[in-house]
């Protein structure tokens, strides 16, 4: 696989893949034509699986919030 730069996740150098910043799975279909992505190395990229990105952003929203209840 090509270098892609700097993974942003470890700060190395040597990224072979990119990662959605936002997950896919966040979106239901028809998905977005354009999603953010950013250089990572494939095993940073899959180190945390995506219920913890959930997790992270269901304890931004407010407490009373139903968008973040339903996360």
């Amino acid at each position: 696989m090509a270098n892609k730069g700097i993974c942003y996740i470890c700060c190395e150098d040597g990224a072979d893949t990119d990662d959605h910043v936002i997950p896919q799975g966040f979106f239901t279909p028809p998905l977005p034509t354009v999603l953010l992505t950013l250089p990572a190395h494939f095993s940073c990229h899959h180190r945390l699986p995506e219920e913890y990105v959930r997790n992270l952003f269901s304890g931004l929203g407010q407490a009373t919030s139903p968008t973040a209840a339903l996360l």
